[in-house]
This record gives structure tokens, C-alpha cells and sequence, in this order.
């Protein structure tokens, strides 16, 4: 359980901010107190918060593969990092401050 630790507290966070920003719509978790305002709060936070259930899924997936094939668990998570990244940034794009 000790190798698939990193992975699962990953998961865990992840699930937490997900919670926070999609149902209390608390955008300033994970942007900051003083980012600018938001365009569109209510998208904002659906958008991001499912983005964050996402790489949670992704992150269990890393923790079961850790125990099979340690190769095909880090090119699982960098290809999903490198998803999320993009995403994240169509969302900063579409719903993010001008």
C-alpha cells in the first residue's frame, strides 16, 4: 500500500477541491483571493470542479496501476496531466477573468 500512497492522497485532494468549487462554488480555493473575478462563476465551478473529479479518477487509476507496471502508471498520469493542463486552460479561456 506504501507505493500506491502518493497517488491516493493525489485522489483524495483532488476529490475535496472537486466538492468545494462544484457544489459551495468556491472558485477562491483554488484560484486565490486576489485573482480578478470570474466571467461566468456557476460554469466556472462546474467545469473545473468535474475537471478535478477527472484527474481524482485518473490519480486512482495511477494507484492501481503502481502495481502492476510502474512505466505504463507514469505515462498513464503524464498523459493525463498533460490533458487536465489543457483543459484547464480552455476553461481559464472560456469562463476565466479577461
Amino acid at each position: 500500500m506504501q507505493v500506491a500512497g502518493i497517488p491516493l492522497l493525489t485522489a483524495v485532494a483532488c476529490i475535496y477541491f472537486g466538492i468545494k468549487v462544484m457544489v459551495f462554488k468556491d472558485t477562491d480555493s483554488i484560484r486565490g483571493s486576489m485573482a480578478k473575478e470570474l466571467r461566468d462563476k456557476e460554469s466556472y465551478a462546474k467545469y473545473a470542479g468535474t475537471l478535478l473529479f477527472v484527474f481524482a479518477l485518473c490519480s486512482l487509476v495511477m494507484a492501481v496501476l503502481l502495481f502492476f507496471n510502474t512505466v505504463a502508471a507514469a505515462v498513464e498520469i503524464s498523459i493525463s496531466l498533460v490533458a487536465v493542463m489543457a483543459a484547464w486552460a480552455q476553461i481559464e479561456k472560456k469562463f476565466g477573468s479577461d
